[in-house]
């Protein structure tokens, strides 16, 4: 018997690879047929939304009923922020604290007009007012004390005006309480300080009372020294 007729044939290789390719597609035809369902995917042609909206429009396609449900939440969440931003006023691009403290001017000005226990009364509505809604707006926007919560700004000037010497004893007093607040309540000095970095509603409304209250100070001592001195007094404005 030969070499020859010792060596086994091989397969014909050549022939194996073309039939491999006729019967597996090569990874060009795959491409070709993934990438049109991409291009015809709902969410390629709509743009980037937020988490919140992409969660509305996944519970909306999911069930109907569920985004009805939603709206509930989604309402009273728009009322409390209306709150503690004080009608919008936190939303102010600059100095958001100071605005929220004007609005306390006119609700000052009601309440002396409807009397001292009126004034009482709202002005303890309010505190427990704030303290709930700041809890809400530190869930809601993640973060301790934002500046858009200015619901303890107006909290904190009715606070001075409550316990501040009026007019006949110090001019003006509505404006010296607004300026003075604000100065204590920006800079916060020492124990102001520290109990404004304590999370928490209660300290956020904590925070503008203490400052509040030596803005008082300050005032009592300013009208002390233009009775001392005889200083002329301007008529009460109300």
């Amino acid at each position: 018997m030969s070499q020859s007729d010792l060596t086994v044939s091989s397969p014909n290789t050549s022939n194996i690879d073309e039939s491999n390719q006729e019967i597996s597609p090569s990874s060009e035809q795959w491409a070709g047929e993934v990438v049109p369902m991409a291009k015809n995917s709902p969410a390629s042609d709509s743009q980037p939304m937020s988490h919140s909206a992409s969660l509305e429009t996944a519970i909306q396609e999911i069930d109907p009923q569920e985004s009805e449900k939603s709206e509930g939440p989604a309402k009273s969440i728009a009322i409390m922020e209306k709150i503690w931003t004080v009608g919008g006023l936190g939303h102010m691009p600059l100095a958001p604290g100071t605005f929220g403290t004007l609005a306390g001017i006119p609700i000052y000005f009601l309440l002396v007009w409807a009397g001292w226990k009126a004034y009482l009364i709202s002005y303890l509505f309010i505190f427990l007012l704030g303290w709930f809604l700041s809890i809400k707006a530190q869930n809601y926007y993640q973060k301790h004390d934002d500046q858009r919560v200015v619901i303890d700004e107006l909290f904190g000037y009715l606070t001075v005006m409550f316990l501040a010497p009026q007019n006949k004893f110090l001019p003006l007093a509505f404006v010296w309480g607004f300026v003075i607040f604000r100065f204590f309540d920006i800079i916060k000095p020492g124990l102001i300080r520290k109990v404004d970095r304590i999370e928490g509603g209660l300290f956020v409304m904590l925070d503008d009372a203490l400052a509040a209250l030596v803005a008082c100070a300050v005032m009592w001592v300013c009208a002390a020294l233009i009775k001392f001195y005889e200083f002329p007094l301007t008529p009460e404005v109300f």
